[in-house]
């Protein structure tokens, strides 16, 4: 395997080439295993070339880092990279950290521990009491991201949306209110899955002062979207 280092004459097309060739080989995206097992050149080294991590470096060769089978990827790889956010943030972190830094997608790293995130840190082996207590949340910014989801949704979202997009994660909710479903009620929202009618997108946007719009609509597990808050006039 050649780094950068050792060649300096690596193109990004060369690393473009090569995900390619391994994407044929295993038939989908590789994560950062399989390309440093199949790989021709190091994952620091295609990094360095096409992006700051690995998912900007599989968009940059025009792959789709969500076809990548995370779900393939060894226990302790996962672990690692929690802990690395750890070092990261300086403490065992929120789901919102982890989806900040971390390297996989959240919702396969959340589906690896029992009873919420924190149960997912203390399979990591991290002090789940340690991490910032949610009551450090407002309840205003937890209802404001329940509401852009309806809004990027069009219609009440269910804790599994939450896992795809929200900023919290749906046991935050449910240690504040008692259920996720009182959490949509302390909302204003109706029961989950029902479409937002026209009268309540205008209460939304009058609530907040905001219109939100989309940039992005995540329609696969481990997707972001991304909403612009507009101040109305």
């Amino acid at each position: 395997m050649t780094t950068a280092t050792e060649n300096p004459q690596i193109t990004a097309q060369d690393i473009k080439t090569d995900l390619h060739r391994v994407t044929r080989k295993l038939g989908s995206p590789p994560n950062t295993p399989e390309y440093t097992a199949h790989g021709r050149y190091s994952v620091p080294t295609a990094n360095q070339r096409l992006g700051s991590d690995w998912k900007s470096t599989l968009r940059s060769a025009s792959l789709d880092p969500r076809e990548a089978n995370l779900r393939r990827l060894p226990d302790e790889v996962i672990r690692e990279d929690i802990i690395n956010v750890k070092e990261t943030v300086g403490y065992p972190p929120r789901l919102k950290d982890y989806r900040e830094h971390g390297e996989f997608s959240s919702r396969v790293v959340f589906e690896r521990g029992e009873d919420g995130w924190e149960g997912t840190l203390e399979w990591a082996g991290l002090d789940a009491d340690a991490c910032p207590s949610t009551l450090q949340v407002s309840d205003y910014d937890l209802i404001l991201d329940l509401h852009i989801g309806a809004l990027i949704l069009g219609k009440t979202p269910s804790s599994s949306d939450i896992m795809k997009w929200g900023e919290h994660a749906s046991s935050t909710y449910i240690q504040r209110y008692g259920s996720y479903g009182e959490a949509i009620q302390e909302a204003g929202l109706p029961s989950v899955g029902t479409e937002l009618t026209e009268q309540m997108i205008r209460e939304i946007i009058e609530l907040h002062g905001f219109e939100i719009t989309v940039d992005e609509v995540p329609l696969d597990e481990g997707d972001s979207a991304e909403a612009e808050m507009v101040e109305v006039q």
